[in-house]
């Protein structure tokens, strides 16, 4: 018989947050799916790290070399494209709230029947950034590959505000681990990760709460003034988050480093005016005179999103046409906290 191809569309991400980098949450060592949460993903990779190959490179009295054996595990990284969906309900995580919660460093803080906010928080000894989880199933057939990252961490992402799409996340990252179903007889005790049974279950009735919003803004302000021009701009930010992989043994360290976050606003985008609000930002520029932004996307309770990008300071702008219009777009903005004491550089509220 011949062989079932994998179909692109058949298959389901689900995201769950984790309590220990390098243990999946079990019961008994069979998975708990308690706390699993279907993902509205438009794409998701991982990749598992394989061994790197160390070389023979001894001599053997000819030019042909023998062969290697394997060496420590590269890290495993992940990548993807998911949709920001809201609750519906004020006070209500969205699905993909282990990885927001992961992203930002710390779990949003949740006024019930009022809003979720995420905000900045540095990973330290007293305060470890929540790891998440994520469950990959191809849906195509029963034989497929299946698989399930675990200790994800969030390195680079992005969001568009403007345009004609949904509110959506790109993220990448490195994973712990990355288990996959056909490989299971081969992976050692650390690599399962406190599993004893292969984790290719999943839950029985996925449901996705909530709906997509657009990603135009509703109202933006910089500086606390409206400005009718604002066309379009990216929110892009590294966590400056790593996993070591230089330790004892092949896997990572069961540890994350804290480096440099940065966050910055990209490809800001105005129609070109006379207006003095905008004249304002025009002129920030070249004075460096930090700005607030504040945008926000949709009016429905339950399906706000409010982005507050604090001291953003200006690069340098270009004017280009656009149709009959003009446009003016500045280069890499970036933004910072309020104050040393502060990790504020970008807010999300969910309302």
């Amino acid at each position: 018989m011949a062989a079932n191809f994998s179909g692109g569309p058949l298959s389901r991400l689900y995201l769950c947050p984790q309590a220990a980098l390098q243990t999946v949450p079990n019961s008994a060592g069979v998975a708990t799916l308690t706390n699993y949460k279907l993902a509205p993903h438009v794409k998701w990779q991982m990749k598992r790290g394989e061994p790197t190959l160390i070389e023979s490179e001894y001599k053997t009295g000819t030019g042909s070399m023998q062969a290697g054996v394997a060496g420590r595990l590269a890290l495993s990284t992940f990548s993807g494209e998911l949709d920001i969906m809201l609750s519906g309900a004020a006070g209500t995580a969205p699905n993909i709230g282990a990885l927001l919660d992961n992203l930002f460093g710390v779990g949003g803080t949740v006024v019930a029947a009022t809003s979720v906010t995420y905000n900045g928080a540095d990973h330290t000894a007293t305060a470890a950034v929540p790891a998440f989880l994520a469950a990959l199933y191809n849906e195509s057939g029963s034989g497929t590959t299946q698989q399930l990252g675990y200790g994800g961490f969030v390195q680079g992402w992005s969001l568009a505000i403007g345009g004609n799409g949904s509110l959506r996340l790109s993220v990448d990252g490195q994973m712990f681990y990355i288990l996959e179903s056909d490989n299971w007889a081969n992976e050692d005790t650390t690599g399962k990760g406190g599993l004893t049974t292969s984790p290719v279950t999943e839950p029985s009735s996925p449901v996705l709460a909530g709906n997509m919003i657009p990603d135009f803004a509703a109202s933006i302000t910089f500086g606390g003034a409206a400005i009718a021009e604002f066309r379009s701009m990216t929110i892009k930010g590294s966590t400056g988050r790593d996993l070591r992989i230089d330790g004892v043994g092949k896997y990572p360290d069961i540890s994350v480093t804290q480096g440099r976050r940065r966050i910055s606003v990209e490809s800001l985008t105005f129609a070109d005016s006379d207006g003095a609000a905008l004249a304002t930002v025009k002129n920030a520029r070249a004075s460096k005179v930090a700005m607030d932004i504040i945008a926000t996307q949709g009016s429905v309770a339950g399906y706000i999103a409010t982005h507050t990008l604090k001291a953003a300071q200006f690069g340098g702008a270009t004017f280009s046409e656009s149709g009959n219009g003009l446009n003016i777009q500045f280069d890499t903005t970036p933004l910072h906290a309020s104050s040393i004491t502060n990790t504020n550089e970008y807010k999300l509220a969910l309302t």
